[in-house]
């Protein structure tokens, strides 16, 4: 599988806090997701000269 990007304890509590239970492929999927994401969030942002991800880079405005 690789090294998780994310913290896998802290996804189940947050399930778990929400009633839910994640199966044994929930996070290899989950991780691989987010990995695709920030990939791709990399290359947007050198289409547009950046250097930095930012929260505007997610389409988040800042506070």
């Amino acid at each position: 599988m690789g090294d998780l990007l994310i913290v896998a304890s802290k996804v189940k509590a947050l399930a778990k806090k929400n009633g839910m239970n994640t199966a044994s492929d929930f996070m290899p999927a989950f991780n691989k997701l987010i990995m695709d994401k920030i990939v791709a969030k990399c290359n947007i942002a050198k289409a547009f000269g950046k250097k930095t991800l930012s929260a505007q880079t997610l389409g988040h405005k800042k506070k």
